[in-house]
């Protein structure tokens, strides 16, 4: 499995690929752009789109070769919350939130799709991480003691959504 940042400016030339996951999910190097409105945003994530990979195989004509992952931070700041004014300190509080938009690539019947040599090594992976990924969806159901979250560079980038303090969605189009 590799990470490639979609939105690195020399994402073409080959920077900002093969990034590692860390604890937490967290992924040195990638690409953060500060948007003030939605406009923004949006251009970004048709940008980080257009940077993806699709090959045609037997069972779909444009068949994503990856997962794309768009993450959101949002902060909100309330300005002044407490002032000490024997000091002159003043107390900021913020509360801060992240919203992941996943598009998770179909699992491939290799036989079917007729695919060799390096779309056949993707097909591989991506069917890898799926199976991480469901693995650790029945471990968070059957409230296991052991979740299976380092098996995949996948869940590991999704571990602070999965489970715990979080509220997940998911959307099957």
């Amino acid at each position: 499995e590799e990470i490639d940042d979609l939105l690195h400016r020399g994402h073409h030339g080959g920077a900002g690929q093969k990034l590692d996951v860390q604890q937490g999910g967290s992924i040195p190097g990638l690409t953060w752009v500060k948007c003030q409105h939605p406009e923004e945003m949006l251009d970004l994530f048709s940008g980080a789109r257009a940077n993806v990979v699709y090959a045609e195989t037997k069972m779909n004509k444009h068949s994503s070769r990856s997962h794309a992952i768009f993450q959101i931070r949002i902060t909100k700041r309330v300005r002044v919350t407490n002032v000490l004014e024997d000091c002159g300190i003043q107390h900021l509080s913020c509360t801060r939130s992240r919203l992941i938009v996943a598009d998770l690539a179909g699992s491939e019947r290799m036989k079917k799709s007729g695919v060799e040599g390096m779309r056949l090594r993707e097909a591989t992976r991506i069917n890898k991480s799926l199976l991480a990924l469901g693995n650790v969806m029945n471990a968070l159901a059957a409230r296991r003691a052991h979740v299976p979250i380092r098996d995949s560079k996948l869940t590991r980038v999704l571990e602070g959504t999965i489970g715990g303090n979080c509220k997940t969605s998911l959307l099957v189009c």
